[in-house]
């Protein structure tokens, strides 16, 4: 039998840390994407949310003003402005406490022009 000399060594040495090290790795890693994708399905759940939020206040917005529901009034403006990327001014705030706001929607067959909320086809591109 031959006598192992340092590379015979290292090599046995090497081969019981990989044997150590790479389920160590795989399960860093797959813990690393496990995270990534936990943070993304949060994100998406949020924005799902928002989206929810605003349409409930578009839908409360787009009732005429009344003493009845100006409180709920207020708390859909608030929702506006917290999801809204453009600043909502005093004045449009304003406008939206004291008159009702108008929905324009998608549609037709080919989803390729809008209506008012009579369903008026609106002109235009």
């Amino acid at each position: 039998m031959r006598k192992k000399d340092c590379w015979d060594k290292l090599k046995i040495f090497i081969s019981i840390i990989s044997s150590i090290l790479i389920p160590i790795l795989i399960a860093v890693y797959g813990s690393s994407i496990n995270a990534t994708l936990q943070k993304n399905e949060i994100a998406v759940r949020n924005v799902e949310i928002s989206v929810k939020y605003i349409d409930i206040a578009t839908d409360i917005l787009s009732d005429k003003p009344t003493e009845d529901n100006i409180v709920l009034r207020y708390w859909a403006i608030e929702i506006l402005k917290e999801y809204s990327p453009i600043v909502i001014t005093p004045e449009i705030e304003q406008q939206m406490k004291e008159n009702s706001i108008f929905k324009n929607y998608l549609t037709g067959d080919d989803d390729n022009f809008l209506t008012d909320d009579a369903g008026n086809r609106l002109q235009g591109n």
